[in-house]
């Protein structure tokens, strides 16, 4: 029998190969691979279990990728989180065809690059009502200025199970007490009352310029988000290959050390494995 204490599902990993499909996103920033594969995640970021989130893959090759994902040798694979567009005017049929798919359990249109005040537009309501009504998780990934405006769109949307990946991409340099870490306290806090959302303890490496930074202050944003969504609630994830490459770039089994240093012991079995299985696996 596996020790639970040993146990983690990464709950946000990423492949893709862009010799098969088109990373627009990947030109700008050479430090990436252009090939990064299950093969080289499980070597580099082993896991007893992965929930695969969508690659910023070109626009109209969402349904590919998910197919590319389902199909490729990736031992572990529990679950796929494929890339949506919520403005398309045929959404319903899109998450019709998703939600047919093997192993897809949730959607994701990556929100960090819209303009401030963006998120108050009515179409993203509506997307977002669609995928409730499909019965498809959501993940919302926006920087920590969009935490208030995610809020108002999320409280309209009361039976959407969503997730806020990497805490809400905080400003780590400047730690939790600073002028931009008290906000992100405030608006972590009102998440948190919408039972739905939960949050992934994830990302924070990529958002620290260095690995002192991240080491003096992730702790206080880990325990905040923890303190206040509480375990059943907190997921822990590796971001890889983005986090294990980029800013501190930390490896999957350094941010694992750092999470857990942070956890009563009870606890960590949660975080590293139960959250995510109930919140993308239970249904």
């Amino acid at each position: 029998m596996t020790d639970p204490q040993s146990r983690v599902l990464d709950a946000h990993a990423h492949v893709w190969e862009a010799r098969t499909l088109s990373y627009p996103w990947l030109d700008n920033v050479p430090s990436l691979p252009q090939s990064a594969g299950p093969a080289r995640l499980i070597e580099e970021s082993a896991a007893s279990g992965y929930v695969f989130i969508e690659a910023g893959v070109a626009r109209g090759a969402e349904t590919a990728e998910a197919a590319w994902v389902a199909g490729s040798a990736w031992p572990g694979l529990r679950g796929i989180v494929a890339a949506v567009d919520l403005e398309a005017p045929d959404l319903d049929a899109r998450l019709e065809v998703l939600r047919s798919m093997p192993l897809v359990v949730g959607v994701r249109h990556n929100l960090q690059g819209e303009p401030d005040g963006a998120l108050a537009d009515p179409r993203w309501r509506r997307g977002l009502a669609a995928v409730a009504a499909h019965e498809l998780t959501f993940d919302a990934c926006v920087r920590h200025n969009q935490l208030g405006e995610l809020a108002d769109l999320i409280e309209s949307i009361p039976l959407l199970d969503t997730v806020l990946d990497h805490l809400g991409k905080p400003v780590v340099d400047s730690g939790i007490a600073s002028a931009s870490g008290r906000i992100w306290v405030d608006r972590i806090q009102r998440l948190a009352q919408s039972p739905s959302v939960h949050v992934k303890i994830s990302g924070l490496s990529a958002e620290a310029t260095e690995e002192a930074a991240l080491r003096a202050h992730a702790p206080d944003f880990i325990r905040l988000a923890v303190e206040t969504f509480g375990p059943v609630r907190c997921m822990i994830g590796s971001d890889w290959p983005v986090s294990t490459t980029l800013g501190a770039a930390a490896s999957f089994a350094t941010w694992i050390a750092l999470v857990r240093s942070m956890l009563p012991p009870d606890d960590w079995p949660q975080v590293a494995a139960g959250t995510a299985e109930s919140f993308y696996l239970s249904a």
